[in-house]
């Protein structure tokens, strides 16, 4: 049961040096994982990832692993400038600032930084003399560059913040790292309420518990379900808002909806065999999707939009560098079959007549 309040507290401010911490501690963790002989190419941008997951969810786990049932609003619905609740937001942006500016990041071969709250950082062609000799972030909405070398840091940093406001614990952390045509370099999804972490690094997705204190990391086993079973037992994962919006698709009709969520969080749930689909037949937000399908399809889950074909990573990431946020219906799945029986009853209309509440 969600404690109650009346109106939403507002996040704390942290102070420098708590940021700072828990870097600290998770780059010890990191390097622990993945050391300077790890033969990983790419171990830069892999440590990047795994150290803001693992400092992120040092820092917000205590605020957020008890959710908050709201008596009313406190403010209109809205983000972070709005919503003091939703502050939370803030803490991710200012630690992936300020992580990037630390000397065993700033030389990340980085052409963008994306973040939900802040858009677009982006670095000046010649960073200003005296410095750490590397890119000064800036900026806000601007889009990045074209350097052929060039990579981009996607960050979420509380996927479903909203979710605390009406007393469900569901929050997540999202970050990527892709090339320039959307292959997934690195990757993270971190569960803040219940110490899960999916982690791709480049070449396999590891599964692990983090304990309270985000001071070790150990081994977590996958439950996904192996087989397929009726349509009637399917158990999904959408938003109510998709079913109101959507009535007549017979996975409404026929399955079960296990858990109002989509993204990060359901992702880890179909790993735990807890449910065995997620759809949205109207697609997230590209930060959301790159993350959460990107991600999801490293774990090698079932991944493709709603008609079956893959989803084009590189186009999203193309629209989110020119300010256009273009979302593709997905569905994400436990194994192929369960995969194609839900995209066959996405694709099934329920006649009116014949439409009966669950």
């Amino acid at each position: 049961m969600a404690k109650q309040a009346e109106i939403a507290p507002p996040a704390p401010e942290l102070p420098e040096e708590t940021y700072q911490s828990a870097v600290d501690s998770a780059l010890r963790l990191t390097d622990g994982l993945y050391p300077e002989d790890s033969g990983n190419p790419d171990r830069g941008l892999v440590r990047m990832a795994l150290t803001y997951a693992l400092a992120q969810a040092k820092l917000i786990r205590p605020i957020v692993a008890d959710a908050v049932e709201l008596k009313k609003w406190a403010v209109p619905y809205g983000g972070p400038e709005d919503n003091p609740y939703l502050q939370i937001d803030k803490v991710g942006s200012e630690l992936a600032e300020k992580m990037l500016h630390m000397p065993q990041f700033v030389k990340l071969p980085l052409n963008g930084v994306y973040m939900e709250e802040r858009g677009w950082l982006t670095a000046p062609q010649n960073p200003p003399a005296g410095g750490e000799g590397g890119p000064q972030w800036n900026g806000r909405d601007a889009a990045p560059g074209d350097k052929p070398d060039g990579n981009f840091l996607i960050i979420d940093p509380v996927d479903a913040s909203k979710s605390l406001v009406v007393g469900r614990k569901m929050p997540v952390t999202g970050i990527v790292i892709l090339d320039q045509s959307g292959n997934l370099k690195t990757g993270s999804i971190v569960s803040h309420v219940d110490r899960r972490l999916l982690f791709y690094d480049g070449k396999e997705a590891r599964y692990y518990d983090f304990d309270d204190a985000g001071n070790t990391v150990t081994a977590r086993s996958t439950n996904r379900h192996g087989g397929c079973p009726e349509l009637e037992d399917v158990k999904f994962a959408t938003h109510a808002r998709r079913i109101e919006s959507h009535p007549d698709l017979v996975l409404w009709q026929k399955g079960r909806h296990e858990l109002e969520r989509i993204g990060g969080f359901a992702v880890l749930e179909i790993l735990d065999g807890n449910i065995h689909t997620c759809v949205d037949p109207r697609g997230q937000p590209a930060q959301d999707e790159l993350f959460s399908a990107g991600i999801a399809e490293a774990a090698g889950l079932e991944v493709s939009d709603t008609e079956g074909k893959p989803i084009d990573y590189g186009l999203i990431l193309t629209e989110l560098r020119r300010g256009v946020q273009h979302r593709i219906p997905y569905a994400i799945s436990c194994n192929r079959d369960v995969h194609l029986q839900t995209l066959n009853s996405l694709m099934a209309i329920v006649p009116a007549a014949n439409q009966t509440s669950k």
